[in-house]
């Protein structure tokens, strides 16, 4: 039996992330955390729609592109939102959805990731499950600006990533 939400639901959302080994070999290690706000929407009893919105998020990467050299780590505020598409795949009083999607990225002061620009998009997919009212979420997290500046602008960086969610009443 599937959670019975209202008919339209926001919560807390915190989710951080390290990069992937070998998915951006330019660009080295780096990480980020952000924290932030969901509204979600039940279309169907399978099938919603989320909006997460990350207003404050800080990324720690290298100050330059690995072909350039050694480097130093910096930190770099951005936000970010991300529209998602979620599907219950095991129906039960604690549902496991898959989700996926994408939404603008917006770094403050310097490039995310390095060697790339500063406005990006931010794209997740993943799996969810939910218990009562809080979320745990494991998923692949990628910032890049899908070559809008040009194939040697578009580094991206790829992230395995975690939150937790908290529904409000």
């Amino acid at each position: 039996m599937l959670v019975s939400t209202p008919l339209f639901s926001a919560a807390w959302i915190v989710e951080g992330g390290d990069s992937i080994a070998g998915t951006s070999p330019s660009q080295g290690h780096a990480s980020f955390a952000a924290a932030g706000v969901f509204w979600e929407k039940s279309l169907s009893r399978r099938v919603s729609a989320r909006v997460e919105v990350f207003p404050a998020a800080l990324f720690r990467e290298r100050e330059r592109p690995v072909r350039f050299g050694d480097s130093r780590r910096v930190n770099v505020a951005a936000s970010a939102a991300c529209v998602l598409g979620r599907y219950v795949i095991a129906n039960s009083a604690s549902p496991v959805f898959i989700e996926a999607g994408a939404g603008p990225f917006y770094a403050y002061g310097r490039p995310v990731p390095s060697g790339g620009t500063r406005a990006n998009f931010f794209d997740q997919i993943g799996v969810a499950w939910k218990l009562a009212r809080w979320e745990i979420h494991a998923r692949y997290t990628h910032v890049s600006n899908f070559g809008f500046q040009g194939r040697n602008l578009n580094p991206g960086v790829s992230f395995f990533s975690a939150a937790i969610g908290y529904s409000l009443p």
